[in-house]
């Protein structure tokens, strides 16, 4: 038995300072990781980041100088009090809030870079409907045209023998990453729509073209 007052490790508190330092480490790299695509997409708050990957490093930092010191602390004289016991429903329901708050914290920086991709993925396809629709020189007209056209192509999909045919809004408006979904006209309007489908799934992208042929470009996720 180690004499009062000297220095003793406890295997079990230094297994567990090893792993509060890991997990500080590993929210550490997620946070620079998050920090690094969020800066480079332009999107997202960049602060966010900061603050959540900071206080998941100081807690679990924390936890580790805590076990660490626990893990190397002198013995307690024979005259000094116990320390209280602490239950095990204690220690417990302790591991589980600190399991708890990294769960947060790493779905928060989660969270963040996906929708930071999501929005540049977006854009991307944003930005490649544009390029088609002005080297189409697409008006309403020409898309009542496209309306027509593809009403046909449908039919035959369903007729006894169907065509091998493109889509013809594909056609007319070659998109890497999407294809046209649907092509509506308001008569009343005289404006229309298309829409397009992004291979990686919804949300879509859908071009607008008004009664004076200016174009815009918008997301919606009734695909």
């Amino acid at each position: 038995m180690s004499e009062p007052g000297a220095p003793t490790r406890r295997p079990g508190w230094l297994v567990a300072s090893f792993v509060a330092a890991a997990f500080a480490g590993t929210i550490a790299v997620g946070g620079l990781w998050a920090l690094a695509a969020t800066v480079e997409t332009g999107i997202g708050s960049t602060w966010r980041v900061i603050t959540g990957a900071g206080a998941g490093v100081v807690f679990w930092s924390w936890i580790a100088a805590g076990c660490w010191r626990h893990a190397h602390e002198p013995e307690p004289g024979p005259y000094e009090p116990a320390p209280v016991p602490r239950s095990r429903a204690f220690v417990a329901a302790n591991v589980v809030l600190a399991l708890l708050f990294t769960a947060l914290v790493a779905g928060g920086l989660w969270a963040g870079v996906e929708s930071a991709r999501e929005t540049q993925r977006l854009d991307l396809i944003e930005h490649r409907v544009m390029v088609a629709a002005r080297a189409a020189d697409v008006t309403v007209d020409s898309l009542r045209d496209l309306s027509s056209d593809r009403q046909v192509w449908i039919a035959q999909g369903w007729g006894d023998e169907p065509s091998d045919d493109p889509d013809p809004g594909d056609l007319l408006l070659p998109v890497d990453g999407a294809s046209v979904a649907d092509v509506a006209v308001e008569e009343t309007e005289n404006r229309a729509a298309v829409l397009f489908r992004p291979h990686e799934g919804p949300p879509c992208v859908v071009l607008d073209v008004d009664s004076h042929g200016l174009l815009s470009t918008r997301t919606t996720n009734n695909c």
